[in-house]
């Protein structure tokens, strides 16, 4: 049986993934805020949560997930990072307008230290959802907890325990 998928399904599939990838920054932000450390190994939540969204959104999952992941992680890393830049500036008592806030952000040790952050950001997330990408591309999908997802990925039953025999020795 083969595993199609509709324009209509990708589409929403698309629109969801994009959602909660995006609302899944919002620990990235928080933390990053809130603790000035850097938090790239929650890259990994926004890949996982835009996969989520296209098996919701689309109704199961599918290879063109893959199509959609990418994308998602590429455009919400540097949106939390530079939301999070602009959080911390703005909990220091800095005041931008938009011109101010692009005059600033491209100061070379600004610039720099942004580039970096979601340099890491991006290793930390895409080497996370390497693990989700290769699945999809050996089996299709990835395995659920009820496994109602992935009709392709072939079932592996434990083999039964060898009964032991009784015997009883004679003295």
């Amino acid at each position: 049986m083969k595993n199609k998928i509709t324009l209509i399904d990708f589409i929403k599939g698309t629109i969801l993934s994009f959602i909660l990838g995006f609302l899944a920054t919002i620990p990235w932000i928080l933390l990053a805020t809130f603790t000035s450390f850097f938090v790239g190994f929650l890259g990994y939540l926004i890949g996982l949560a835009a996969y989520k969204g296209f098996v919701i959104g689309a109704g199961k999952a599918h290879k063109a997930a893959i199509f959609v992941i990418i994308p998602v992680i590429l455009l919400a890393i540097p949106f939390s990072e530079i939301i999070s830049f602009l959080l911390i500036n703005r909990l220091d008592g800095f005041t931008f307008t938009f011109t101010g806030f692009l005059h600033y952000l491209f100061l070379p040790f600004i610039l720099k230290q942004l580039l970096i952050n979601i340099s890491i950001g991006y290793f930390i997330a895409f080497l996370g959802a390497f693990g989700l990408i290769r699945n999809i591309f050996k089996y299709g999908a990835l395995p659920t907890q009820d496994n109602s997802v992935a009709q392709t990925i072939p079932e592996i039953k434990p083999e039964p325990a060898p009964r032991s025999s009784n015997h009883s020795e004679e003295v």
